[in-house]
């Protein structure tokens, strides 16, 4: 479909600059690249079934639209301190959080980038 392909992927591994400087959410970990932001929200946004206006140009677009309207209504909400959860994993290579099996500690696929790259985190942290 319309997910980012895994060759753009080099274009997008960088991280969004405002959160190189800045401490990360799960210390030890990297930032979560662009790619897996882009990613996971468009895997998201398949799986919503929505009413259309009788003009659009795309699904995709009315998706993305109904995505901000979401977030608006999200940002008013109270602050989640549990939000992470239990963090067991990260993929080397995109940065996507993770649970890694734990009858293999030592990697695994990322369901994101679909490289054998999911590593245990030493310290499963819950935030």
């Amino acid at each position: 479909g319309n997910v980012p392909s895994r060759s753009s992927m080099s274009r997008s591994s960088r991280s969004s600059r405002t959160s190189m400087s800045l401490a990360l959410v799960v210390p030890g970990c990297k930032a979560t690249t662009d790619y897996a932001k882009e990613v996971s929200l468009m895997e998201a946004l398949c799986l919503w079934n929505l009413p259309a206006p009788r003009v659009y140009c795309c699904a995709f677009h009315l998706a993305v639209r109904e995505a901000e309207d979401t977030i608006r209504r999200l940002r008013r909400r109270n602050c989640c301190e549990d939000f992470i959860g239990a963090v067991s994993g990260q993929c080397d290579r995109c940065g996507a959080l993770a649970e890694v099996d734990p009858h293999n500690p030592d990697g695994g696929f990322c369901s994101l980038c679909g490289t054998l790259t999911l590593k245990a985190i030493r310290t499963v942290m819950t935030l």
